[in-house]
């Protein structure tokens, strides 16, 4: 209740910034320097609130799902593309640590946010690609038979981060490094339905 509570909260000042930008007749640059600063402010407690749920899964595991189920609304809205980077990157970490934490059990949630983690892994922002490329690895190694035609449409994201020319650069390396553990555990394991040679190819 406290954690559903948070994110209202949450969504609810998210919305109200929305507005002020789009609707306020007296938004103006220090309007928005105080709506930045609430962002931040804002930003730091969703942080912790991943935080929690992240601890919860690790600890509780698939006995935490009935719970999850009161969260999963907020998280499924938070990775929209139209949402700031922020709240799509921790809503793909939550997400992470649903696979890795529930394995084949995460699966009747995919067609919730599969796609979003999919079309993230080339996301414009680093973070963001960070916590996709990160999650396909978590498939990859835990979903299971389930996650294998996901898997197979991340394959070329993955290797397009890897090979893009700035995947080295100072704030993409961490993306990078995510993508190419996820490509390495998608062809070591033959029950993801990537044959090797496929994988060498790309």
């Amino acid at each position: 209740q406290v954690l559903g509570d948070l994110l209202n909260d949450y969504k609810t000042r998210c919305m109200g910034r929305q507005e002020a930008r789009t609707k306020d007749e007296d938004y103006d640059a220090q309007g928005e320097l105080a709506l930045k600063e609430e962002e931040i402010h804002d930003n730091s407690i969703l942080n912790e609130v991943c935080d929690v749920v992240h601890v919860l899964f690790d600890i509780k595991r698939v006995d935490f799902l009935p719970y999850w189920d009161n969260l999963l609304n907020y998280f499924v809205h938070m990775v929209e593309p139209a949402r700031g980077a922020a709240d799509r990157q921790w809503a793909l970490c939550v997400f992470d640590d649903l696979v890795e934490a529930c394995g084949p059990s995460s699966a009747p949630y995919a067609h919730l946010f599969a796609g979003r983690m999919l079309e993230s892994i080339t996301d414009a922002e680093p973070e963001v690609r960070q916590a996709a490329c990160y999650g396909s690895g978590a498939m990859a190694l835990h979903g299971g038979p389930e996650y294998t035609q996901i898997l197979q449409q991340a394959l070329p994201r993955l290797v397009s981060v890897i090979n893009d020319q700035s995947a080295k650069a100072i704030g993409n390396s961490d993306a990078t490094e995510n993508a190419i553990s996820a490509v390495a555990k998608i062809m070591r394991n033959p029950a993801n339905g990537v044959p090797l040679d496929q994988g060498l190819t790309m």
